[in-house]
């Protein structure tokens, strides 16, 4: 008769062959129950998703906190007003001669204007210079 007999060396848990195995034999059942793990994938997706709605904090901007930036604000009011807010530029781009863009930016430029804190345009003055 033949004995074989088998020894095992011992290594810190969670590593090396043992980790291996553990994940390998995790990775066989998920491969075996395809289904239930996507699933479960689907299903905890939508409780993140409805839990970040319901939980999560909502988007603001309000800029009126109390702090340094409330600090910033006050002095840009007091020494710099023209400077205080932000500022942004339309750029608008022809390929060719403004003559037919005309009609399109004065229309879009009638969009813009109404909105709160447009300051100045200087599509009239430019508009007349390249005619």
């Amino acid at each position: 008769m033949n004995s074989v007999e088998a020894t095992r060396t011992t290594e810190p848990t969670g590593s090396g062959p043992e980790r291996a195995h553990r994940l390998g034999r995790l990775g066989a059942w998920c491969y075996d129950h395809r289904r239930i793990v996507l699933l479960g994938w689907i299903i905890g997706l939508i409780a993140v998703i409805g839990l970040a709605s319901t939980l999560g904090s909502r988007f603001e901007d309000d800029f009126g906190g109390a702090g340094q930036s409330q600090q910033a604000r006050e002095l840009l009011r007091q020494r710099f007003p023209t400077q205080l807010g932000d500022t942004a530029r339309v750029v608008f781009h022809a390929s060719g001669s403004l003559d037919g863009s005309g009609g399109r930016i004065d229309n879009a430029l009638d969009m813009i204007r109404p909105l709160p804190s447009v300051v100045t345009s200087s599509w009239a003055a430019s508009r007349s210079a390249w005619r």
